[in-house]
């Protein structure tokens, strides 16, 4: 399937296994109300997104939107939006993955049991899956996290990746720097109105020479 110049809208679930193509400026999107349906199930296929095109569920869908079995979600600096009623992003299996470079995640939450990767903004709750972490990984750029962090997930630092908490960080999460040469970024994101590290609970783990935790602006106690 090639979304291209317009929008295309689904009125029941859609499920791909092979490859779907958004162009720059098109919009796939469902307005599946059936919240025991997906929206959009990528079962072992590749959901390409290009410029500022975007998959979502619509004002009126109430259904998630699925990767699972292997699928992938190449969002790029375009956008997947699952708001409509509140319905997840669903990243199932570890051989699952979504990689952002420099778009946008934009849900109420994200159970995670495999890898999203890259730079751009992830807003919507990690949830793990059946006791299943999956993996958050900055890789390219900054990565945003705007949602409290509650559940656990392994947080990871490649490259020269920038990790950006900019919420609340529970003490089951874990970032770990995988190489000498990436930030965590605290300066803006896991604190309180008293501007100190109250917020932050979290572990970090595999600090090195050369990595960076930012903590500017706030307060040493």
């Amino acid at each position: 399937i090639a979304v291209t110049g317009g929008s295309m809208s689904a009125n029941s679930s859609l499920t791909n296994s092979a490859f779907i193509t958004i162009a720059n400026g098109a919009t796939l999107s469902s307005n599946n109300s059936n919240t025991l349906a997906n929206a959009f199930n990528n079962n072992g296929g590749t959901i390409t997104i290009s410029g500022n095109g975007a998959l979502s569920t619509g004002n009126n869908g109430n259904a998630p939107i699925t990767n699972q079995n292997g699928g992938t979600i190449n969002v790029g600096t375009g956008s997947v939006i699952s708001t409509g009623g509140g319905s997840p992003i669903n990243n199932l299996g570890s051989s699952t993955s979504i990689t952002i470079a420099g778009g946008i995640l934009n849900t109420q939450s994200i159970p995670n049991t495999g890898t999203i990767s890259g730079y751009g903004s992830v807003t919507g709750a990690f949830n793990a899956v059946l006791s299943t972490n999956g993996i958050v990984e900055a890789l390219g750029g900054t990565l945003i996290l705007n949602s409290p962090v509650n559940d656990a997930q392994n947080f990871e630092i490649a490259g020269t990746g920038t990790l950006d908490f900019a919420n609340t960080v529970a003490s089951g999460d874990t970032a770990t720097f995988l190489t000498t040469a990436g930030t965590l970024y605290l300066a803006d994101s896991a604190r309180t109105s008293s501007s100190t590290l109250d917020g932050f609970s979290g572990t970090v783990k595999n600090l090195q020479g050369g990595d960076v935790i930012d903590t500017a602006g706030l307060n040493s106690s």
